[in-house]
This record gives C-alpha cells, sequence and structure tokens, in this order.
C-alpha cells in the first residue's frame, strides 16, 4: 500500500476480469480506484506498468460512464 492525502492504493499485479477485481478490493475493505485529480491521476499513473481496472464504467449503459456505487460523476 502506497499512502497520499489520506488515502490509500495498492496496485495488484494480477490480470483479472472487472467483477473479480471490484471483489478483491471489497476483501480487503477497499474500492477501485476514482480519480478525481490530475495529481491524484499522476500519482497512481507513477504506480502501474499496465493496464488497470478503475471504479468507472458503463456496463449498465454503453457509453454512460458510472462510478460503481456513485449515480452521477461529478
Amino acid at each position: 500500500w502506497k499512502c497520499r492525502d489520506g488515502k490509500c492504493y495498492q496496485y495488484i499485479r494480477v490480470e483479472m476480469v472487472w467483477d473479480l477485481a471490484q471483489l478483491e478490493c471489497k476483501k480487503k475493505n477497499a474500492t477501485l480506484v476514482t480519480i478525481r485529480s490530475y495529481s491524484e491521476n499522476e500519482f497512481v499513473a507513477s504506480m502501474i506498468s499496465s493496464s488497470v481496472w478503475i471504479g468507472l464504467n458503463d456496463r449498465a449503459e454503453a457509453g454512460n460512464l458510472r462510478v460503481h456505487g456513485i449515480n452521477d460523476l461529478q
């Protein structure tokens, strides 16, 4: 885990589908990351070396992005 601005982040290097990634986070009392600023994006990007899942997705309706557990992203 790496912590910054009161949040902690972990990069898991195991390839998995979105649902399993969300479940793995839930087991750790965590969630997939929701990027809320440029600086947070830069911090997270510095930790990863390949594609990753985040909380934002369009699984409910193609082209309509939602954050898992949040109705509207502001």
